[in-house]
Parts: C-alpha cells; sequence; structure tokens
C-alpha cells in the first residue's frame, strides 16, 4: 500500500520492531526496558544500541565520543554557523530552531571548499597570464 492511505493507517499506531512506550509502565527499544536494562548506558552508548542493536565496549564508546566531539564542537564564534546559532539563542528562538538553522547553513555550497577552489584556480590562472605577458 502506498500513498496517503499509509500515512492514515499509522496515524495512531505506527508498527515498529524497533520498540515501544507503554505509558505509565516503561519504554523498550530494542527488546530491552530502556530504564531498567539501559539505564546505566552513557548518552553515546544508548545512542550506538540505538542505531546498530549492537553493545559497544568503553574503548569503543569513547572512540565515538571523540569522534563527535572533533566534528561537532567548534565554539569559534568566526564560524558563520556558529554565529548564527548564537543569533538565534540571542532572540529567544527554540534551539532546535537555532541548531537547524545552523546546519542549514553548513550545508551551503559557500560554506564549503567551493570558493576556496574557485580562488586559487583564479590565482593560477592570473599569475599564468602574467608570466606569458599578457
Amino acid at each position: 500500500m502506498k500513498g496517503p492511505q499509509t500515512l492514515l493507517d499509522a496515524e495512531n499506531n505506527w508498527q515498529t520492531d524497533l520498540g515501544a512506550w507503554f505509558p505509565g509502565e516503561r519504554v523498550v527499544l530494542r527488546g530491552k526496558d530502556l530504564f531498567h536494562e539501559l539505564g546505566d548506558y552513557s548518552w553515546m552508548g544508548l545512542l550506538l544500541y540505538g542505531i546498530t542493536g549492537r553493545e559497544f565496549n568503553e574503548k569503543q564508546i569513547r572512540l565515538f565520543e571523540g569522534m563527535w566531539t572533533i566534528s561537532t564542537s567548534y565554539p569559534d564564534p568566526r564560524l558563520w554557523n556558529n554565529r548564527v546559532a548564537a543569533l538565534a539563542g540571542t532572540t529567544r528562538s527554540t534551539s532546535v530552531l537555532g541548531i537547524s538553522a545552523a546546519t542549514a547553513v553548513s550545508e551551503a555550497s559557500i560554506y564549503g571548499r567551493r570558493p576556496d577552489i574557485r580562488t586559487i584556480d583564479f590565482l593560477y590562472r592570473a599569475k599564468k597570464q602574467l608570466s606569458s605577458g599578457n
């Protein structure tokens, strides 16, 4: 079944094998009770378990935490996306909206290496023309 009917069928009951919430009782994630069996997991350990269904050892979790830190934690205000997030914070926007806006500008082509490549290309061509006497 495809189309709007699929969404309507799942409106009040989303069928999944990953877990379920039983109001007032428990939360199950991949067959384990979130608060009793997974309660001692670190945030990264729980995230990795939720994504993969595998349990990682402490060294592996620390590795992923390190990768997360060096790839997401640059508080430098000169970075455009950090300025966008800061602006959202000063306007009392929601955190989700601020982070979403910052992520959106991070994806922009002008933020990436494309301008640098075009600049280097221009400089090489200009040098070549100057060297040839044009």
